[in-house]
């Protein structure tokens, strides 16, 4: 079972993956890097240009032939690579994501936008409106929420997670009689149901929910924390799939802590889900007085929301290997802060 979700008895098959992406910034190609890192220790042969100095064909040949070559192509979305890919931005910047981005449309055009091999990915919610046009029409997956990446692992090894079901036996439905006086009346219970139009009621007024909006502050916030716990979440998860592999290798680890990333791992879950409980009531409510109330609830959830706990574990000596040095700063500005 994954997720509570019955996959097929087939087995797995692994797969060449290549991911496309833009270098926007050191978090997000240690974010690349690290999903690349996970997908090949669970048995994909998953590639990133990273992981090369300088290819002896050079950069052009090598991304051509890493796209050719793949079964999937995972395309990183971002604002920096939406921009690159529809030659938005400057020249002479992002040439490999443009370069990329173009092999990529011409095999869409030349299958006829066929699309089975190029799959959208995000890192954020956010930044869903930034995947391409030409990838719009195709599923994709926001890897924020943990359930999404056994979703696209099932893809890209030929598994499935829900089973279609087996047609069943039509039932037989009773037919009902109309009396005289337009009402219905059931076959076997003799019974009748008035079926006149009921009268119109009264007008209720909406409030408009465009006048109802968080503050700046408040947002500034929100995303602060949820960008906190993101960075724990995907950290935390590096470590323990990291250890998975030595595990899976018989090479030493510490199991303690291992067993402690997991339980932070549902933890943090659990606050993403809470936060997003939060939002959501904020933004789906009309009342007013139900709107200030919510967000006054919300700040003071947020300032009491204390991620040091998970972090100490990161931070531990054995932990504290496995992870960049990127990472720890920010660790360590969230501490400070």
């Amino acid at each position: 079972m994954v997720g509570g979700k019955k996959i097929t008895s087939s087995g797995p098959k692994s797969s060449k993956v290549f991911i496309s992406y833009s270098h926007d910034s050191s978090k997000h190609k240690q974010r690349v890097l690290q999903l690349s890192n996970r997908l090949r220790s669970e048995g994909i042969d998953c590639n990133i240009d990273q992981y090369e100095a300088s290819p002896s064909i050079g950069w052009p040949l090598w991304m051509k032939k890493q796209i050719k070559e793949a079964d999937f192509v995972l395309v990183v979305c971002t604002d920096v690579y939406e921009k690159r890919f529809e030659r938005e931005e400057e020249t002479e910047t992002g040439l490999g994501a443009k370069w990329e981005s173009s092999i990529l449309a011409q095999e869409l055009y030349d299958a006829e936008a066929k699309n089975n091999k190029f799959i959208p990915i995000v890192f954020s919610f956010e930044d869903l409106e930034y995947i391409p046009v030409v990838l719009r029409g195709a599923t994709h997956y926001n890897l924020d929420n943990g359930e999404a990446y056994e979703e696209l692992y099932a893809r890209l090894t030929g598994q499935k997670l829900i089973l279609k079901p087996n047609i069943g036996k039509l039932r037989h439905i009773s037919p009902r009689r109309y009396t005289s006086h337009g009402n219905v009346q059931d076959k076997e219970s003799g019974s009748t149901k008035n079926k006149q139009k009921p009268k119109i009621g009264g007008l209720r007024t909406v409030t408009n929910k465009n006048e109802m909006k968080m503050s700046k502050d408040t947002q500034d916030k929100l995303e602060r924390k949820e960008t906190e716990i993101n960075l724990c979440y995907l950290t935390n998860d590096h470590v323990r799939h990291t250890w998975y592999g030595y595990r899976n290798k018989g090479e030493p680890f510490n199991e303690s802590l291992l067993r402690m990333l997991e339980n932070d791992a549902d933890e943090l879950n659990k606050l993403k889900v809470e936060i997003y409980n939060f939002v959501d009531k904020i933004e789906n409510t009309r009342d007013e007085i139900e709107f200030d109330f919510l967000t006054v609830e919300l700040e003071q959830y947020l300032e009491v929301l204390d991620l040091d706990p998970f972090i100490e574990n990161l931070l531990a000596e054995d932990a504290i290997k496995e992870i960049d040095e990127v990472s720890i700063n920010l660790f360590k500005e969230i501490i400070s802060s």
